[in-house]
């Protein structure tokens, strides 16, 4: 198993468009395969890789802090005590805003999640997906 494109991630924002001076939220949705599972971005020991979000900025743009989703606590096998992991579908938010002198039109937001995938037995080496919002100024 490898672990790119390891992840189904689906992003958007709500809204779908926004006026200067106007915000909203960037969602990211990533799926994790069934059985499997990705780290935190607080993982539970030092040697294992956080998920990260990154979206890169863009003129116009104010793209704040990520807000993670709520990790479970779970034992596997390799491991001894509970680590922090996120597992199914689980969604990312970041607020934005628009700036007052912001150009209308499309805009395009690209992004990437950095990630350590593992299964009930093993983890896989770490892997990054890369991601494009798109959404209007209007």
């Amino acid at each position: 198993m490898e672990s790119e494109q390891w992840l189904r991630i689906r992003a958007w924002t709500e809204p779908a468009e926004m006026p200067p001076r106007g915000g909203g939220e960037i969602i990211v949705e990533a799926e994790i395969p069934t059985g499997c599972y990705i780290e935190s971005h607080e993982p539970s020991a030092e040697v294992l890789l956080p998920t990260i979000l990154v979206l890169d900025s863009q003129e116009g743009l104010f793209i704040g802090p990520v807000r993670y989703p709520e990790p479970i606590e779970r034992s596997l096998e390799w491991n001894e005590g509970a680590l922090s992991l996120y597992e199914g579908k689980i969604k990312f938010s970041v607020p934005i805003e628009v700036h007052a002198e912001a150009v209308e039109g499309k805009k395009k937001i690209k992004g990437r999640i950095t990630y350590q995938g593992c299964t009930s037995t093993i983890c896989l080496m770490p892997g990054s997906q890369e991601f494009t919002v798109e959404f209007e100024v209007v």
